[in-house]
């Protein structure tokens, strides 16, 4: 892939309001779904966009859950360090940890730290693998932000993940019921209030604490009973004491979109939805009993994704760019700009594909990787046309470059990454060459 970059030009900042278009005040807000790897990479083919086009400085805040707090924290913690001075400097520090952490054996890695019994699971009946998956789940959740910090954290504190981007990084809290949220200044939760003490905390902990899927994690624990919490907001709804634990679970059990703080703000919204949906299944003959509970969890889980982007759907200054939906316009226009070699059927089917991408943090492949990419690339190129008509260097940009791939070959490649394998890789071999 990296054969194929190139130097991002350098870009003006944004025009200002014209009629019937929305103001941004040169800010942009952007929100990173959950869905797994599927959303880390969409995710941070979206951004790298921007690093690309010269607009990441423009970016005001991320809200993330799950797979899209992956992407963030990576994102977040290397810009902590200094902006990125180039496409290739983004690269190094980012894209290049993000593609070895997919690649890494991450859920073996994490499951084999929580017992050397996980060795054994590819080789027991069905039900012993249950029950061991089972027995399992409280020192995967343990195991789970050990492997991202050092794979991808390296002990970084949240305090330390403060940049001129503002990160907010949200779990699912399982005391309340809502929605509770990690920054660099403080940790936040309905009925806590907010809370600065937060030196212990580290990044890796609050993005696994965002991604841990309750059919494969326990909830994670913080300890927040000797934490000072106010009540900055004037809710009235902080209680006199705090509990001695919070149980957090993955965001996307409460907002698979991580969109409720931004639903009223003024700033424009670019959602990178990968949230994707649950297809109707007529043959069940070969469904295991893990499938059922998690076809089960899904019911629920879908309906949240659909009524919090019938939310967004009201607000106007808001984008939704969804995985699996709207390639086709965008293909059109490139075609009526002169671009050539899009074969629209294919290209769709790619799509459809890349949105039925399992999310079971099991390795993805390169072709799976290079194509959800390319999909966060080309979505939020497209939004930024629209909204920002008056742009002439951003109108005047190249389309993002396709993976170059025998189409019989990726295709293959997808359809099978669309399938679940919990206990052994799905790919034999994720790269190309």
């Amino acid at each position: 892939m990296a054969g194929r970059l190139r130097k991002p030009p350098v870009m003006g900042g944004f025009f200002q309001r014209r009629e019937n278009e929305v103001e941004i005040d040169n800010k942009i807000n952007l929100g990173f779904s959950g869905g797994g790897f599927r959303a880390t990479f969409y995710c941070l083919g979206a951004y790298r966009r921007l690093v690309e086009l010269g607009l990441e400085k423009h970016v005001n805040e991320i809200t993330s859950v799950s797979g899209g707090s992956i992407a963030a924290g990576a994102v977040i913690s290397a810009l902590a360090e200094g902006d990125f001075s180039s496409l290739l400097d983004f690269d190094r520090r980012v894209t290049t940890k993000l593609i070895n952490l997919g690649q890494c054996n991450f859920r073996r890695r994490i499951m084999t730290k929580a017992s050397w019994l996980a060795y054994l699971l590819p080789y027991l009946p069905k039900l012993q693998q249950l029950a061991l998956a089972a027995a399992l789940r409280p020192k995967m959740s343990k195991a789970f932000p050990q492997v991202l910090d050092e794979e991808l954290f390296e002990g970084r504190k949240m305090k330390q993940a403060e940049a001129a981007t503002e990160w907010s990084c949200n779990a699912t809290c399982i005391n309340t019921l809502k929605r509770f949220r990690f920054k660099s200044s403080d940790i936040y939760g309905y009925l806590l209030g907010r809370s600065s003490d937060i030196d212990d905390i580290p990044i890796a902990f609050a993005v696994a604490a965002s991604a841990a899927y309750p059919v494969g994690f326990a909830p994670l624990e913080l300890d927040v009973e000797a934490r000072e919490f106010r009540d900055l907001y004037g809710t009235g709804t902080q209680k006199p004491e705090n509990p001695a634990k919070l149980y957090l679970t993955d965001g996307g059990v409460y907002d698979n979109l991580g969109s409720e703080s931004m639903l009223k703000s003024p700033v424009p919204l670019l959602m990178l939805d990968a949230s994707g949906a649950s297809q109707p299944l007529w043959d069940n003959s070969h469904m295991s009993k893990l499938e059922l509970a998690n076809r089960t969890l899904a019911v629920g889980l879908d309906q949240v994704v659909y009524l919090r982007r019938r939310l967004l759907f009201e607000v106007k200054q808001h984008q939704q760019l969804i995985l699996g939906r709207g390639l086709g316009k965008i293909i059109e226009y490139w075609r009526e700009r002169g671009t050539r070699g899009m074969n629209m059927e294919q290209l769709l089917q790619v799509e459809q594909l890349c949105a039925a991408l399992r999310t079971d943090m099991d390795g993805f492949h390169d072709v799976e990787i290079e194509y959800l990419m390319w999909l966060g690339a080309v979505k939020i190129d497209y939004a930024l046309r629209l909204l920002l008509p008056g742009n002439e260097q951003l109108q005047q940009s190249k389309m993002p470059e396709l993976p170059d791939h025998d189409a019989g070959f990726a295709t293959a490649v997808l359809e099978r990454g669309g399938k679940m394998s919990i206990f052994k890789p799905l790919h034999h071999d994720l790269h190309l060459n």
